[in-house]
């Protein structure tokens, strides 16, 4: 303390000492040197702008990603490796086993051709099948039309009175029969070989063949009748059936033909879709243009889970600075837009210029301080520059 005090003494007794050592100076250069020199203004040393705000932070690419894959299965090969510059859509990973679904796929895409087909022919036959069933419709009323005329002519009181003639010979017979068959009765003890007997008897079996044959062309001739009113029914179903094609194709095909084709269609593209997200899920994409960062060490041959990091891969044409520092005093003083200053500690002689691109709104507690995450994106690239180099950032 006693060390302390004498030094703080000393300080004191010098201040004196340089200040007068100061305007000695001064007065030995307003002697010595010329007169032009003597009106320059003295520099002053830099002082900081007050209301300045710093924070730290590090370092992000504008873009970055951890890649796996969204199925496991055994890894096929890794077709990159770090410090790899690649495209969108390059390939980084493929997993194996593909012939299967790639088969499937030959599969599904031969179907769609072929239900594509199917349906394009059923829509472009739209005006024939319309022909076709007008003219299905005209022959069946053709027909409706001449079975009708059958039954019109024969259903005649001619047809009528030849019924009765018939009708009346059956009851004719039938009356013979019967008489046929008393007198048969008679001589049934008789021995069957005598002949009053079978005189009787030849007498019964000619009436009873009489009746049959008077039954039959009874038969005949009603069958005609059935036969002929028949026909108008079926001619009518056939006109009613070819009318409902005709309204069925009014406008255009089937549209219960149309439905089935077009299912047949969607099932075999939703056949394709599913395939070839299967076979998407097999290999590995380059989502943007990136560089290779980090590579797993998993081996071909080795088993994936699904999600597992493979690649790591970053866009680093533009960087990104993150900083939490902001407490809640200070966030308010900050705005999207705002400019900002900012240098790596690892390089303090290069200033880096950007502009607040976002700021947080959840907050986060730290150390019992309420702070807030913002985002500054920076307008210029140096190749020196690190992912996650910690900066020092000056809000202007």
């Amino acid at each position: 303390m006693k060390k302390n005090m004498n030094c703080y003494h000393k300080r004191i007794l010098l201040i004196p000492l340089i200040i007068l050592s100061a305007l000695l100076g001064l007065c030995a250069c307003s002697m010595f040197q010329p007169e032009s020199t003597q009106s320059m203004p003295t520099a002053l040393p830099a002082v900081l702008e007050p209301g300045l705000i710093t924070a730290e932070g590090w370092l992000m690419p504008v873009r970055y990603s951890a890649l796996g894959f969204v199925a496991g299965g055994e890894l096929s090969k890794v077709l990159v490796h770090e410090g790899q510059e690649v495209h969108q859509g390059d390939v980084l990973a493929r997993l194996g086993e593909r012939e299967t679904l790639e088969a499937t796929l030959s599969q599904a895409l031969l179907e769609q051709l072929s239900a594509q087909a199917a349906l394009d022919d059923l829509n472009d036959s739209g005006d024939l099948i319309r022909a076709q069933s007008a003219l299905a419709l005209m022959t069946a009323q053709k027909a409706l039309l001449d079975a009708q005329n059958g039954l019109d002519h024969l259903n005649t009181p001619q047809y009528q009175d030849r019924l009765d003639d018939l009708n009346e010979a059956i009851q004719d017979a039938n009356d013979e029969l019967d008489d046929a068959r008393e007198n048969l009765n008679e001589y049934l003890d008789l021995d069957p070989d005598n002949t009053t007997r079978k005189n009787a008897q030849e007498e019964y079996d000619d009436a009873a063949l009489a009746y049959l044959d008077a039954v039959y062309e009874r038969d005949i001739w009603l069958n005609q009748l059935d036969q002929a009113r028949a026909a108008v029914d079926l001619a009518q179903a056939q006109v009613d059936e070819a009318q409902r094609a005709v309204d069925a194709h009014q406008n255009g095909p089937d549209p219960d033909d149309v439905a089935l084709a077009q299912a047949r269609l969607d099932n075999a593209n939703a056949q394709i879709a599913a395939v070839q997200a299967a076979l998407a899920n097999m290999e590995l994409l380059a989502p943007y243009d990136a560089t290779v960062f980090d590579i797993n060490d998993i081996e071909p041959g080795e088993s994936v889970a699904p999600g597992t990091m493979l690649v790591i891969l970053a866009d680093t044409t533009d960087w990104m600075v993150e900083t939490r520092d902001l407490s809640e005093l200070d966030v308010v003083e900050v705005e999207v837009g705002q400019r900002v200053s900012v240098t790596p500690d690892a390089i303090p002689e290069l200033e880096l210029s950007g502009a607040v691109e976002s700021i947080d709104r959840v907050f986060t507690e730290r150390s019992g301080d309420i702070t807030y995450t913002v985002h500054i994106r920076l307008d210029e690239v140096d190749p020196s520059l690190q992912w996650g180099m910690t900066v020092t950032v000056t809000f202007k």
